[in-house]
């Protein structure tokens, strides 16, 4: 019974420690990274899956990420356009595509 005890024990501190976590992987709001980890001490199995649908799907590193390759995406074809302009004036039609022509 005590070896049940102790292993059931474990498993909460685990949840707990692993939202703890992840929250603080996902926001930066103290509130929320609050109520998450009350909620899934407070009710450790139902909590945790409630925190698993509550939380925000990306990490901070993730959505930084996202905006990095946004930005540069964003970039390339600003140069790409500009490069377009300034060799379709130089080349002639020649250099343009089927589609350009028309």
């Amino acid at each position: 019974m005590q070896v049940i005890m102790v292993l059931i024990a474990f498993f909460v501190i685990f949840l707990v420690l692993f939202a703890t976590r992840d929250i603080i992987l996902r926001t930066n709001s103290f509130l929320y990274q609050t109520v998450c980890i009350l909620l899934v001490a407070a009710l450790p199995v139902v909590g945790f899956l409630i925190y698993l649908l509550i939380r925000p799907s990306r990490t901070l590193a993730q959505r930084r990420l996202e905006k990095k390759v946004g930005d540069l995406l964003s970039r390339l074809q600003g140069t790409k356009k500009e490069g377009k302009g300034s060799a379709g004036s130089k080349g002639g039609a020649g250099g343009k595509t089927p589609a350009e022509k028309s």
